[in-house]
């Protein structure tokens, strides 16, 4: 098999799966805004594109820094060395990443004029999170609490700004009530601690090539037996955050919405025990489809329901 182009190396790098995170985050902030009424078709649409630029940029500049400082995962991917003659493999990934980053701000700066500039804010704190994650020759992608940072990107980040920028707010001292901070909040954990699901099982996948690179992810350094508990208690947690949401939403009328990840426990617990035994990558890779799909399909399922149902006629959200 022959070496790779620059192009099949940027498209290998990008991992499509991964997008459901961003994607999925933003789909549970619209549900949260939508409770209230509120969806703004362009800023959804704009969220959207963002954290599809955003992700590339992030992947880009993983490898780069990959290939600057030796790690050893691109040569895995067998995507270190590109057949384009005269082009370095450091340059296209820089490039890449820096054009995916510039396309990413222009949005965010358009998002801005939408809902006033602190949306700059979060920016900002986005970006300096990604570098720190992904760049440098330490990124804490080489290290087991980057989850942490998982959960944050794509649970209180994500879901509260995608959740705000549709609320069309101008100044943090509107948006700071829990009227609009509630639903989110509340989806902002879930969607957090699917994502944290996700990367677990990358983790997984990755077990044999991280220990090989010296990378200390969650699951080299906590054990396998850790990981799976961990894995567990997510899913169990998704669904009493749920659960918790409806009870302060609406105590007398349980709904249907939270029925979705109840019925995604058992399959979290059926994709846990499978994680025991699978070795071939095929295993590997339809638990990872199994899991990544349980994120994009509660998010989807929360988003159509709550668009459908919004707040009860007798929740104290609509009196507040």
């Amino acid at each position: 098999m022959g070496k790779p182009t620059a192009l099949q190396a940027l498209r290998q790098s990008l991992e499509p799966i991964t997008w459901i995170m961003g994607v999925s985050s933003v789909l549970m902030g619209t549900a949260a805004a939508l409770l209230h009424g509120n969806f703004e078709p362009i800023a959804f649409s704009l969220c959207i594109f963002f954290v599809l630029f955003a992700h590339a940029a992030g992947a880009f500049y993983h490898r780069y820094t990959d290939q600057k400082y030796s790690f050893g995962e691109n040569i895995d991917m067998g995507i270190a060395h590109y057949t384009d003659s005269g082009i370095s493999t450091e340059f296209v990934f820089k490039e890449a990443a820096i054009a995916s980053f510039l396309v990413a701000s222009t949005i965010g700066i358009a998002l801005a004029a939408m809902a006033g500039w602190e949306v700059l804010v979060i920016g900002v704190v986005l970006w300096a999170l990604i570098m720190v994650t992904v760049g440098g020759p330490s990124p804490l992608m080489r290290r087991s609490w980057v989850l942490v940072i998982t959960f944050i990107v794509f649970g209180p980040i994500g879901v509260i700004a995608s959740c705000l920028v549709q609320s069309q707010h101008t100044s943090f001292v509107e948006v700071f009530n829990w009227y609009d901070l509630g639903p989110a909040v509340f989806l902002s954990v879930a969607s957090g601690l699917m994502a944290c699901n996700c990367h677990l099982m990358m983790n997984f996948m990755q077990y044999n090539a991280d220990k090989h690179n010296s990378k200390n992810s969650f699951i080299v350094k906590n054990g396998k037996k850790a990981s799976s508990i961990i894995f567990i208690i997510d899913a169990v947690g998704l669904l009493l955050v749920m659960v918790a949401m409806f009870i302060v939403n609406h105590p007398t009328q349980w709904g249907v919405t939270f029925y979705a990840p109840l019925l995604a426990l058992p399959v979290y617990w059926y994709v846990s025990n499978k994680m025991k035994s699978a070795e071939t990558v095929e295993e590997w890779r339809r638990l990872e489809k199994i899991t990544f799909y349980i994120y994009l399909g509660i998010a989807v399922v929360t988003l159509i329901l709550f668009g459908i149902v919004g707040a009860p006629s007798d929740s104290h959200y609509q009196y507040i």
